[in-house]
């Protein structure tokens, strides 16, 4: 509110959270809340792959700007080498690779709930349930993703320090 940006994120969370308190008030069914599990890492990953079509792809805007490399001096050793269009085609594949990690998200995170959701919504069991599933949810989707996500910067990273003979130290941001 004070830099007046809307973070997309952040209102996804947001949402997500309030959909859950919602749907256990009303008591509705669990599979709602399974569908409801599936469906953010499922709208965070359509959304990435829309921005592929876009000027702007989210994964150049969060890793690729002047912020964290020197965008310059990363786009003359990529011209010097002739490899630039090269490195934007791994570019829109690490970006595909992030839109499998969401999707896969979304399966773990339905099926998570499908396991431990069984009782009466609302009920006291139910809430537990809800607790144990939010506690799987780090073993079971979170570690995955972080280790499918931590593989696919290493891929661009690599590609980077390939197609540029410069290491990742030398294209950083010096503050």
């Amino acid at each position: 509110m004070k830099e007046k940006k809307v973070n997309t994120m952040s209102i996804i969370g947001l949402v997500s959270v309030l959909l859950t308190g919602v749907l256990g008030v009303m008591k509705l069914p669990a599979e709602y809340i399974a569908y409801k599990e599936a469906g953010v890492p499922l709208l965070i990953g359509i959304i990435v792959l829309i921005s592929n079509f876009t000027s702007k792809p989210l994964v150049k805007t969060i890793l690729l700007n002047d912020s964290i490399f020197d965008m310059n001096k990363l786009h003359h050793a990529l011209d010097e080498n002739g490899q630039r269009n090269t490195f934007y085609k791994k570019v829109s594949q690490v970006s595909y690779l992030l839109v499998l990690t969401f999707v896969f998200s979304s399966f773990l995170n339905y099926a998570l709930a499908k396991y431990f959701l069984v009782s009466e919504p609302g009920s006291e069991a139910f809430m537990n349930e809800l607790g144990q599933m939010n506690g799987w949810s780090f073993p079971v989707i979170a570690l995955p993703s972080m280790i499918m996500m931590g593989g696919i910067l290493w891929m661009l990273f690599s590609n980077i320090k390939k197609l540029t003979g410069l290491g990742m130290e030398e294209l950083m941001v010096k503050k």
